[in-house]
């Protein structure tokens, strides 16, 4: 519980047609946090615009203007960009670098978690189409779903008879996109070129 913080912060609203995030309000936050955590690694959403409720994309869009400030003051630090994707959207395995398998027990902590650290998602604003239930659940589902695309690409045996504990009793797959701090730039490079069109349409 003590290593989640709420920012609570004021573009992340239920509004239909909210504002994109102020730097001072949203993204200095952000980056304040940064620089107590110092992580090397930053896992973020990549949901493409449109996807579900803009809250990931402009979620996305307050965290990579953080990351360029954090980035330009510790150049050093060679960081990682965890980009996943879950409820309203998800990866086609060409699309990912990186893949998680999931234990049993992993699906129960995650479940706790997210009841314990998250309770005003317990009953989404958006809830999904898929599910009539937390997020959680609806996550467990899409990884059971992904970890069987793989078994049906690799076949049962290399997961039942691996000689990796983990692989055998996954019941799981996260997908991942690992990516560089110029990678994750690079990628954001049309979402950028869509935000600032839309800026200069809205006149501002």
């Amino acid at each position: 519980m003590d290593h989640v913080s709420h920012l609570r912060l004021p573009f992340y609203s239920a509004n239909i047609f909210p504002e994109y995030p102020d730097i001072d309000q949203d993204v200095m936050p952000v980056y304040h946090l940064l620089e107590k955590i110092r992580p090397t690694v930053i896992t973020l959403a990549l949901d493409p615009e449109g996807s579900g409720p803009d809250t990931h994309y402009k979620t996305l869009i307050a965290l990579s203007e953080a990351i360029d400030r954090y980035v330009a003051a510790h150049p050093e630090m060679n960081i990682r960009i965890w980009g996943y994707r879950n409820i309203w959207s998800n990866y086609e395995i060409h699309e990912i670098n990186t893949i998680i398998p999931v234990s049993l027990n992993s699906f129960a902590v995650l479940h706790n978690m997210f009841n314990s650290c998250f309770l005003s998602q317990k009953s989404a604003s958006f809830p999904s189409y898929e599910l009539d239930g937390t997020f959680s659940e609806l996550a467990q589902n899409i990884w059971v779903r992904q970890l069987n695309h793989l078994i049906d690409l690799m076949g049962k045996e290399y997961f039942y008879a691996s000689p990796n504990p983990l692989l055998r009793r996954s019941y799981g797959a996260i997908f991942l996109r690992d990516m560089s701090y110029k990678e994750f730039t690079d990628y954001l490079v049309p979402v950028r070129r869509l935000l600032k069109a839309k800026e200069m349409l809205g006149g501002k």
